[in-house]
């Protein structure tokens, strides 16, 4: 029996002597291949449930022939989430998981073993691609032989609609079902379809790998033949950065699924067969081929592409930083996340450059790249741009359904028609009525209109603090200037994005059905501007007034709230740590996320519950027009004194507490990651402030 000898090592502390244990190797050899197991197992599970969704997508549209209900993939999304819920994204992933961690782990597993027996070196330089897809394409047969009844049986659950067309309950009864009405346990019912899904698996899993590997060997090559530039020296395959390996596995899964798609719909039809006996009356794979191209034409063979292509990219990417992240960590090297935005900027223009992709947006120096938009926007403005960007996108979307309530009960007028009555019954209401979808109704207008809103705000607050020349040391306090230049800051991203929010306002305030009078953004902005005065009228800057007046104390005190709140948390954070060597912060980078959260949370509340009546005003009057006969209003003035006299102060503040709850937490949120992603950008773009 042969042996390996295995050191153990003591710790730090410890006076024990270092201890040599044989093992045998066929041990060694068995736990290495249970590391290559569970790896795989763990990739092949997180990769298929971050995209659900677009799988049962690909399935509804590839076994669809003639009783046509899914059309195109938004739709498509939205249809299943009306009807089925968010359960219905991952109908059937259930037993997807069940399927795809012993076949991941499988495939990984006969990979390794595989690429042993084609005695395929470990050098990347020296691998050749034959050998890979070889292998690839073995191990791709091994695995899916090994798990093709629960691929059946997860597909036969993933088509299924809600309602009286459910023939299976669960795994265990579709297994039931299946072997008694579809001839038993040796008739092969469980593995109709297998024919087709070897074929085209054994190609797709090969050039899985070999297009992997290969892609991962031309970015090792390069960053490990970096000497003399700022690219870090790469000597180990497992020290590749995980960005690159996520770019490769996109890449090899996009490709290779592209050359193996008709296979793939072929036998989804043919794993039908049983279910939907009358439509899927295939004699043989060839049989399939031809009836499907007869019937339908060659993109028969190409329904559900799209969706699979978005879902099939990040999902091979997934898979793979997954199982190479968790064997690194199993094998008890480090894992690397290194991403420096100039060293990928320069490894994408030499690609471009020699693909011809972008020649003339990027231009590759020995020690730089040069960039075009460089020429026309400054570096630190840009920063600020994007940083502000994503910060407004995520804050308000992880509050959108408060943002929702917040509009219903603002617009609302007192009176017997009253719908919607405090914060939970609201959500309660638009739940029953639109699912979960109506929480985010408008929400695809407001991020189209907070994006560039953020973004300009962001960008003009730190332009106006210049002007104002307010000192970048947090702790001097400057509640002025400070507010002054919030306020200036929000005038200006508030008029540029004014229509956008109206047209967010009129559709997260319209109901569905027949009460429905705009279709979406386009048909929004077209049709207010034919009905209510014409391009050059005020009809898309209606409630721009009261706007302004109220954003500018509420961005002004947004900002000067918030960083002064910052500023005595720094001090106090200073003062605690009186003793320590720490270096002055001036931009509070090392200010925790917890307090930034904090300071950004009280800021907002503090705002906008100083200037709540004048956005109460904006919205009623944003939806003037929007309604026949709701609301009348001759100016900003009129709007206040209508509101006073019909419904009372109280008028003025309605939809306020669901407000708090949303406000609080987007400002918060809305801070910590713009000065997160600012931080983040200028250490990439070496900008200092």
């Amino acid at each position: 029996m042969s042996t390996e000898k295995v050191t153990k090592k003591p710790g730090i502390k410890s006076k024990v002597p270092e201890v040599q244990v044989i093992v045998p190797k066929e041990q060694v050899h068995s736990y290495k291949q249970f590391k290559h197991l569970v790896a795989g197992g763990v990739a092949g599970a997180v990769s298929r449930t971050c995209v659900s969704p677009f799988e049962r997508l690909k399935i509804l549209l590839q076994i669809q022939v003639t009783d046509v209900k899914f059309r195109g993939i938004i739709p498509s999304l939205i249809k299943i989430g009306k009807e089925e819920g968010i359960l219905g994204y991952f109908k059937g992933n259930g037993t997807n998981v069940i399927r795809i961690i012993p076949y991941c782990a499988v495939q990984f597993a006969a990979y390794e073993e595989y690429k042993k027996l084609l005695k395929i070196p470990e050098d990347h330089s020296k691998q050749t691609p034959g050998k890979r897809l070889v292998a690839g394409a073995m191990a791709g047969v091994t695995s899916i032989t090994a798990t093709y009844p629960l691929d059946l049986v997860r597909t036969r659950l993933s088509v299924q609609l809600d309602g009286t067309e459910r023939k299976y309950r669960g795994i265990i009864h579709a297994f039931q079902t299946i072997l008694k009405e579809e001839g038993g346990f040796f008739s092969g019912c469980l593995y109709k379809g297998l024919v087709p899904t070897a074929l085209g698996i054994a190609p797709y899993v090969g050039l899985n790998f070999a297009v992997y590997e290969t892609l991962k060997g031309v970015i090792f090559s390069h960053l490990a033949s970096a000497q003399g530039t700022r690219l870090k020296v790469i000597k180990r395959d497992h020290k590749l950065p995980i960005q690159f390996r996520l770019l490769c596995g996109s890449v090899a899964g996009a490709i290779s699924q592209s050359f193996t798609y008709p296979l793939d719909v072929v036998r989804r039809r043919m794993q039908m067969k049983g279910l939907k006996q009358h439509e899927f009356a295939y004699r043989s794979t060839l049989h399939a081929f031809v009836s499907i191209v007869q019937k339908e034409g060659v993109r028969g063979l190409y329904k559900g592409i799209l969706p699979n292509l978005i879902k099939v990219a990040p999902a091979v990417g997934i898979q793979f930083v997954v199982y190479e992240t968790v064997k690194s960590f199993m094998y008890g090297q480090p894992v690397h996340f290194q991403f420096t935005t100039s060293n990928f900027l320069k490894l994408s223009a030499k690609l471009s450059h020699y693909w011809r992709f972008l020649p003339k947006m990027t231009t590759v120096k020995e020690d730089a790249v040069s960039i075009w938009w460089e020429k026309y926007i400054p570096k630190g403005q840009l920063i600020h741009l994007v940083a502000g960007g994503v910060a407004g996108g995520v804050s308000r979307t992880c509050v959108s359904p408060l943002e929702r309530v917040k509009m219903l009960l603002q617009i609302q007028t007192t009176g017997p028609n009253v719908k919607y009555s405090g914060v939970a019954g609201t959500l309660a209401k638009i739940y029953t009525k639109e699912g979960l979808i109506g929480y985010f109704k408008g929400n695809g207008t407001n991020i189209v209109r907070i994006v560039p809103y953020t973004a300009v705000q962001f960008a003009a607050y730190e332009e106006f603090k210049k002007l104002f020349k307010i000192p970048t040391d947090i702790r001097e306090q400057h509640p002025v200037k400070r507010l002054a230049a919030g306020a200036s800051a929000g005038i200006v991203s508030a008029t540029v994005t004014y229509p956008l929010d109206l047209i967010r306002t009129r559709l997260a305030c319209q109901g569905e059905g027949a009460e429905r009078k705009y279709r979406n953004i386009r048909h929004a902005f077209v049709t207010i501007i034919r009905e209510e005065g014409g391009l050059f009228s005020n009809c898309l800057f209606k409630g721009l007034g009261p706007t302004l007046i109220g954003i500018a104390p509420y961005i002004g005190l947004n900002f000067m709230v918030y960083e002064t709140l910052k500023g005595f948390c720094l001090k106090y954070y200073l003062a605690e740590a009186a003793g320590h060597k720490l270096r002055v912060i001036h931009h509070d980078q090392d200010l925790p996320v917890v307090a930034k959260l904090g300071c950004g949370a009280v800021a907002g509340a503090v705002a906008q519950s100083g200037t709540y009546p004048l956005d109460v005003v904006r919205r009623r009057m944003q939806m003037e027009g929007a309604v026949e006969g709701l609301f009348k209003y001759n100016s900003t003035w009129d709007a206040f004194k209508v509101i006073i006299t019909t419904e009372g102060i109280k008028g003025l503040f309605k939809g306020m507490w669901p407000n708090l709850l949303k406000v609080a937490p987007t400002i918060g949120i809305q801070f910590a990651i713009y000065e997160i992603s600012k931080t983040f950008l200028m250490d990439q773009f070496e900008v200092s402030e």
